[in-house]
């Protein structure tokens, strides 16, 4: 009876014995990462709808997004989610929840940047023109309407505290190319010098317009004194859309 007694113990310790050296294979938990949002298609207020649609924190901020040269853009077709690999099964997640939009590597990234795009919802204004301008101060973003459509989108600067663009409904008087610009008394010629930049679109409010500008950085910011700024060639775009009598509407 020893022997046996003896022999079952031992055949019970080389069972576990040979449990302790093949522990169950440990689950490494997916990565996750910090989800920034990005403003490509004048659309920051839909970024924080679609932040809480994810269940996330609506961001306190969302950044421009940049194109190669530096400057904002607004004409990104496609929602994209950039990530670095460790981080895509939380990115493709992201983007099933949202239903639209595509994932794109982005090599060592620390966050997961959704840069909202134009598949996303439009921003909708009460104010807008069924044909015309809309300008928000709020999102800092020049939108056309065709139809009751927006059909195009341009980044902008807006005025800046001191000298606030303002608010209301206006029309398109005037469209110059080279304008000269009076400021503190002199007549500035075309030129680096000249605020306006290259084009100017005068509307029924006196000493208010939509222009180009000399100071590119300051597109998407509120910098201006109270016109409201577009890039050169944006607006050379505009220009070639409105004419005297087009709505200009500008809302917060």
């Amino acid at each position: 009876m020893f022997g046996v007694a003896a022999l079952i113990v031992a055949g019970t310790l080389a069972s576990c014995n040979g449990a302790a050296d093949n522990p169950a294979p440990t689950v490494e938990p997916v990565p996750e990462a910090r989800v920034e949002f990005a403003n490509a298609a004048g659309r920051s207020a839909v970024c924080r709808d679609i932040a809480a649609r994810l269940g996330l924190e609506a961001p306190a901020e969302i950044d421009n997004y940049t194109n190669g040269d530096g400057r904002v853009d607004y004409s990104l077709a496609e929602t994209t989610i950039l990530c670095d690999e460790r981080f895509r099964p939380q990115a493709e997640a992201l983007r099933e929840k949202l239903g639209f939009g595509r994932v794109v590597a982005a090599p060592g990234a620390e966050t997961v940047k959704i840069v909202v795009g134009w598949d996303a919802p439009a921003p909708e204004f009460a104010e807008a023109p069924s044909d015309g301008v809309l300008v928000s101060k709020s999102e800092i973003a020049l939108y056309f309407f065709e139809g009751g459509e927006i059909t195009r989108i341009w980044p902008c600067a807006v005025g800046k505290s001191e000298t606030p663009t303002p608010a209301g409904r206006y029309e398109v008087t005037v469209t110059l190319k080279d304008p000269t610009w009076y400021w503190q008394g002199k007549a500035i010629p075309p030129g680096p010098e000249n605020g306006l930049g290259e084009w100017f679109i005068g509307i029924n409010k006196k000493g208010y317009g939509i222009h180009g500008t000399n100071e590119p950085p300051s597109i998407g910011t509120a910098a201006s004194h109270g016109c409201v700024r577009m890039y050169n060639e944006d607006a050379g775009a505009l220009v070639g859309m409105v004419s005297p009598g087009t709505p200009v509407v500008i809302v917060e």
